[in-house]
């Protein structure tokens, strides 16, 4: 964990979502068989943006992530809200096993 002047980052979960959205958003459009260049049209969005979020090197903006989803048909669309809530659950877990071993170093 890093700490910064917003909190503490978990850098291994920030890969984790970067990882799984680069996934979603490549086997989407992959899914649909559009191109990065007819996305990156219809959605009026530079193709480098769409290329680093698939390579997972960045994660688009959230409002960018559902106009995506929405883009690509309400089962994508539906597929994202799964996601959204499996991240969610990775971050709780994470959360309980930190707070778990800050509370045992406390007692030691």
């Amino acid at each position: 964990m890093k700490n910064t002047d917003k909190g503490l980052i978990d850098e291994g979960l920030i890969k984790l979502v970067n990882e799984r959205v680069s996934t979603f958003l490549r086997d989407e459009r992959v899914l649909k068989g559009r191109s990065v260049r007819t996305v990156a049209r219809k959605l009026k969005i530079k193709r480098k943006h769409i290329k680093s979020w698939e390579s997972g090197r960045r994660s688009p903006p959230a409002y960018l992530l559902f106009a995506l989803a929405r883009f690509y048909g309400k089962e994508a669309f539906f597929r994202l809200h799964q996601l959204d809530f499996d991240l969610q659950m990775e971050k709780y877990e994470r959360t309980k096993l930190t707070l778990a071993a800050a509370s045992v170093s406390k007692a030691a």
